[in-house]
């Protein structure tokens, strides 16, 4: 369970702030939080892993309250695949292995966990191959995998089918349906939302519009249209 209470975020010298009294996820929900640029969802994914902190507010996962001295503890519950990373250099392998090697994991299951993600993923194929030397969607892929192969209980994903070509984000939907864990997924295309979750909030100058069923929210032209969002071309014609 993620649950915020009273949270507002202001970063230094900017006037954009992110306020949200009250939100829940239960474990094991899909959620998609959908906006336009600078709607405040990448802040928001941030929060929830730690990589931002709270000054006012609380964010708990699990019961627990993110915080500087929680931070490692609550961080092995958390993987995450964030928007255009940075690649770092050396091989896949060496790269996805690294995640569980951060919650403590010994070297050799490290090295188990690594390729069984990156077998679920129809990657073991990179596993050599310099994580530098891959194309943006392989190294989606990859982020994924790392995410994977640190056993989490919850996956973040910044706007994970932005760079993807169309075979390789219906490829990607098929993987992330048979995932069990909670998935949290900050996007600005609605159709991920329609294919992957339950439930979306819509974000919009750091405020949540609402909060619901994609299949009801994304059809609304008015709340789209307040959201900065174009309506799904599935609804062009209702």
């Amino acid at each position: 369970m993620i649950a915020f209470s009273n949270v507002r975020f202001s970063y230094p010298d900017s006037k954009f702030t992110l306020s949200i009294k009250k939100l829940s996820i239960p474990d094991g929900q899909n959620i998609a939080i959908l906006g336009g640029s600078g709607a405040g969802k990448t802040t928001l994914l941030r929060l929830i892993s730690g990589r931002l902190l709270l000054k006012r507010g609380t964010i708990k996962i699990d019961g627990q309250r993110m915080s500087s001295s929680t931070f490692p503890t609550l961080s092995r519950k958390i993987g995450a695949a964030w928007q255009l990373p940075s690649p770092p250099a050396c091989s896949v392998l060496e790269m996805v292995a690294s995640s569980p090697a951060s919650s403590g994991f010994s070297p050799s299951l490290c090295q188990q966990l690594a390729v069984h993600a990156l077998e679920s993923l129809h990657i073991l194929d990179l596993a050599e191959r310099s994580c530098r030397e891959l194309s943006p969607t392989q190294n989606h892929a990859v982020e994924l995998a790392a995410a994977l192969a640190k056993q989490p209980s919850l996956l973040l994903f910044d706007d994970p089918t932005g760079l993807l070509s169309c075979e390789t984000r219906l490829s990607f939907y098929t993987a992330l349906q048979f995932l069990p864990h909670t998935k949290v997924i900050a996007s600005h295309d609605p159709e991920d939302a329609l294919r992957l979750c339950s439930r979306v909030l819509l974000l919009h100058n750091g405020e949540l519009l609402a909060d619901g069923d994609p299949h009801t929210l994304l059809k609304d032209r008015i709340l789209m249209r307040k959201a900065g969002l174009l309506l799904p071309q599935r609804f062009w014609h209702l």
